[in-house]
């Protein structure tokens, strides 16, 4: 009995393996035909992030916001791109930890510290939610509202300014992670982006860091998932997640204000704020998740760990 239970459960595993394969095969060659990347690899690691290796100056690439005509990477902004991609083509179990509330009194912390890889948005602080949100992280997303509304302005003709220093003070928390920058949505995010990742690059413990969201692929991800709407970074990182862990469990991903017991959550676990602008359609992005949970392709976790 045991033995046939045991075969059950690899069959249903190889079932779930080749489904994620498929996943991510065809969101690389949806890329390959919209863009005619120069990316080969089924596994779309590499397609995921930008580096000195899989783009080349002069390239033309598409904008997030401005997908209508392609723009051409410029050799100095190739130049500040990593010049290879530090990470592995795969990992035994990822961690992707959300920013909803229903993370708080979680008791999830130690869950999350103990996957391989973890994933984080928005570079929130650590050392106060460390019972819930765990402390390791990898890769943390940087977005341009983070630095526009927390820091303002980080350099000016003068060099750095003293809200620059107080950014890199606040990302020494992540001691040795990857800062991943949308730096291709539009014009403003790459001054803004490439600005920033040019200041961590003049200090010895951040340099070497800053990663960049490829455009095309962003774009790839949301036309095979249908997804009209702008695609969050947390659903982008998801799928990159797909492509880079065997085991994918998924912390704080809920976008309603209140939990399944009707208790009302912040809309991030760190600090008060309301969503008031829909840039994203978080619903749809959750359907799908929820899907991907269903299936068994990756876990959602809504409760608490212990």
């Amino acid at each position: 009995m045991a033995r046939c239970l045991k075969k059950s459960r690899d069959i249903r595993n190889g079932f779930i393996l080749i489904g994620v394969i498929i996943i991510v095969y065809k969101v690389a060659m949806n890329q390959k035909r919209m863009y005619g990347t120069n990316y080969n690899d089924p596994n779309i690691t590499d397609a995921m992030f930008a580096s000195q290796e899989n783009l080349k100056p002069k390239q033309k690439i598409p904008y997030v916001f401005l997908k209508q005509r392609l723009h051409t990477l410029t050799g100095k902004l190739h130049s500040q791109l990593i010049k290879k991609l530090p990470f592995k083509k795969r990992y035994s179990s990822c961690s992707v930890v959300g920013n909803s509330g229903i993370i708080l009194n979680s008791s999830c912390g130690k869950a999350i510290d103990q996957a391989e890889f973890v994933f984080r948005f928005n570079a929130p602080p650590i050392k106060p939610f460390t019972n819930d949100a765990g402390r390791k992280t990898n890769l943390t997303t940087v977005n341009g509202s983070l630095i526009r509304k927390r820091f303002r302005q980080i350099s000016d003709e003068n060099g750095t300014t003293e809200n620059g220093y107080k950014f890199m003070d606040y990302l020494m928390q992540y001691d040795r992670a990857y800062f991943l920058f949308p730096g291709f949505h539009e014009g403003g995010s790459t001054k803004l982006c490439f600005g920033a990742a040019n200041l961590l690059s003049k200090n010895a413990t951040l340099a070497d860091r800053s990663l960049f969201m490829r455009p095309d692929n962003y774009l790839a991800v949301a036309r095979f998932w249908n997804i009209t709407s702008v695609l969050s970074s947390g659903f982008f990182v998801v799928n990159a997640a797909l492509s880079m862990c065997d085991n994918v469990n998924l912390y704080g991903f809920w976008p309603f204000y209140n939990d399944y017991h009707n208790r009302s959550l912040p809309y991030h676990y760190f600090e008060i704020m309301k969503m008031t602008k829909k840039t994203h359609h978080f619903g749809e992005e959750f359907q799908i998740l929820s899907d991907l949970h269903r299936k068994g392709v990756l876990k959602m976790n809504f409760d608490t760990c212990v």
